[in-house]
C-alpha cells in the first residue's frame, strides 16, 4: 500500500519518509523470504515494492537517481537468488518480471536520450531475460513444442502469452543495446550484441 502511494505524493519530504518506510519493509520481507513457508507471497510483495521504488526513484533528468534505481532492482535479483531452487517458487517467472522492469526503466531512459544510462539497465534486461527463458526451457526454439500443447486455463494462456512476448522481444532488446552502444561511440561492443 505504501509503495503504491509513492506515485501520488507531491512533497519531497513525504516521498522520502514513505520511501524509507518501504525500504525497511522490503528489508524485513527479504529476511522472511528465506525462511517463511509462504515464500511466493512474500517474494511477490518484496519484488513489487522494489519495482515501485526503482520506478519512483528514477528521474530521467537527474543522473543521481540512476544508481539508486538500479540498486533497487539489484536487490530484487538478490532476493530471488537467496531463495533455494528447490523451494516452491517459480524462479523463472520472477526472473522474467525483474527483466521486464529493467527493460521498462531502460525504455524511459532511452526516450529521454540518456543512452549511456540505458546500457546497464538494458544489459541486465537482456541477460535476465535470457536466463528466465533458459530456466523455463524455452531458449532458442525449445518453446515451440510447448506452444503446440493446448493450455487448459486462462492463467495458462496468459502465461504462454507472456513467455512468447519475452521470446519475441529479447532480440529487440539486444538490438536496442547495440544501438545505445553505437550512440555512445562504443562500436567494438556492438558486434557482441548481434552475435
Amino acid at each position: 500500500m505504501a509503495a503504491k502511494s509513492l506515485d501520488s505524493l507531491s512533497t519531497d519530504t513525504s516521498r522520502t519518509e514513505v520511501k524509507a518506510f518501504v525500504v525497511s519493509c522490503v528489508d524485513l520481507l527479504q529476511k522472511l523470504a528465506v525462511s517463511a513457508a509462504r515464500k511466493s507471497d512474500i517474494i511477490t510483495r518484496a519484488l513489487d515494492s522494489l519495482f515501485v521504488l526503482a520506478r519512483t526513484t528514477l528521474d530521467v533528468q537527474d543522473p543521481r537517481t540512476y544508481v539508486p534505481a538500479f540498486e533497487h532492482l539489484g536487490d530484487a535479483v538478490s532476493i530471488l537468488d537467496s531463495v533455494p531452487q528447490d523451494a516452491d517458487v517459480d524462479h523463472a517467472n520472477y526472473m522474467r518480471c525483474i527483466s521486464g522492469t529493467y527493460y521498462n526503466i531502460s525504455g524511459s531512459l532511452y526516450q529521454a536520450t540518456r543512452y549511456g544510462a540505458v546500457v546497464p539497465f538494458l544489459c541486465e534486461a537482456c541477460f535476465l531475460g535470457a536466463k528466465a527463458l533458459s530456466m523455463k526451457g524455452r531458449a532458442k526454439g525449445k518453446g515451440k513444442a510447448k506452444e503446440q500443447a493446448k493450455p487448459e486455463t486462462k492463467r495458462e494462456v496468459d502465461g504462454d502469452i507472456e513467455w512468447n512476448q519475452l521470446e519475441e522481444q529479447l532480440y529487440r532488446r539486444w538490438e536496442l543495446l547495440a544501438v545505445c552502444y553505437s550512440k555512445n561511440g562504443d562500436r567494438k561492443v556492438i558486434f557482441v550484441c548481434f552475435c
